[in-house]
């Protein structure tokens, strides 16, 4: 009985000193009550975000690495990044800022103003159907660029918006103006063949008619087709 007794006050003081920690757990190291997220959500895969949060959002409140949780958003295709703020006692408060495409990559990729590629299944039909550029990987960025320099050229002098810009091997750069429009810029001097085309390009390429196809690989001129 001594003995039971002994073991039951080890026992009970055990017990006590547990508790103690528990209740001190529960104040000073509080579980996660509820998150919110903010931003395009119509973008977001909630069971995605779920999966990558998970490690961290089931930890106590006070052991959750707010710069992992940002990691984890960041590492989801066609986010540029996400502010993540713990407020006490339980609430974390996410939003997640997403890139935002002006550029189509061939088929399934879009691109942002930074040059970045990424992949974008939910896209509606008004990101659909912006300018497309197709190249290799590796000339996206240059594609971008001459996009940019390219188009802004064109604006005061045409009113027409480039549909795509290519690089075909062999051949080189080439715009497609729509209505069966295309510019073929070869592989060198682009910009300076550019800029010599839209001295004439007005009476080249009448408003709302057809160009079909100007080749501007020439030393000092271009043909029209």
């Amino acid at each position: 009985m001594k003995l039971n007794f002994k073991v039951f006050r080890w026992m009970s003081g055990r017990s006590v000193a547990l508790g103690g920690v528990i209740f001190t757990a529960v104040l000073l190291y509080p579980s996660i009550q509820r998150v919110s997220v903010k931003g395009d959500l119509a973008r977001l895969d909630q069971a995605l975000v779920e999966r990558k949060l998970s490690s961290e959002l089931n930890r106590p409140m006070i052991l959750v690495s707010l710069s992992k949780i940002r990691t984890a958003l960041k590492s989801i295709d066609g986010v540029s990044d996400a502010q993540v703020l713990r407020r006490w006692p339980g609430d974390v408060h996410i939003h997640v800022v997403f890139r935002q495409p002006v550029l189509r990559w061939n088929e399934p990729g879009f691109i942002d103003r930074s040059g970045a590629l990424f992949y974008w299944p939910k896209a509606g039909a008004d990101h659909q159907s912006l300018p497309q550029l197709k190249t290799s990987l590796d000339l996206i960025q240059p594609g971008l660029s001459y996009f940019n320099r390219l188009q802004h050229d064109l604006n005061p002098v045409l009113k027409r918006r480039i549909q795509s810009l290519a690089y075909i091997p062999w051949v080189g750069w080439q715009v497609d103006l729509g209505r069966n429009c295309l510019i073929i810029l070869g592989e060198q001097d682009i910009m300076r063949r550019w800029k010599r085309f839209m001295n004439v390009a007005p009476q080249v390429i009448s408003v709302g008619k057809r160009c079909h196809r100007v080749d501007l690989r020439y030393l000092n001129g271009f043909s029209v087709k």
